[in-house]
């Protein structure tokens, strides 16, 4: 399945969230490999903006890097630019009502929506 990589970091917390509950053990096996794909996906990104950071920052003086105000535009164009690239997930779906016990937003929904079976 084709995600942008913001739709990916999207979902990964909310599928976070929803490992925190019990369900049916075929369910919480998909979401598991649903959240290990994803993550795999997430690594290379989080590995990029370090990247940047890097680049873009400053040392401070506990040895961390913090990007300075200067260079924050820069930053976040190069950020932006990089959330919006395409990548490939192989998704198990499952049923949005294996989930129903859960409680979950409107918007939780709408970003982990491709998930799901459709009907």
């Amino acid at each position: 399945m084709k995600l942008k990589i913001k739709e990916v970091l999207e979902a990964s917390a909310i599928l976070q969230k929803i490992t925190g509950f019990p369900l049916p053990a075929k369910v919480s096996y998909n979401i598991m490999r649903n959240m290990k794909k994803i993550e795999h996906e997430i690594k290379p990104f989080e590995e990029s903006r370090l990247q940047l950071v890097h680049k873009y920052g400053k040392e401070t003086e506990d040895g961390k890097f913090s990007v300075s105000e200067e260079n924050l535009p820069e930053f976040y164009k190069d950020v932006a630019s990089m959330l919006e690239e395409d990548i490939e997930v192989d998704i198990r779906p499952i049923k949005i009502d294996q989930i129903q016990d859960i409680k979950l937003t409107p918007n939780e929904i709408q970003f982990i929506d491709f998930i799901f079976e459709k009907e």
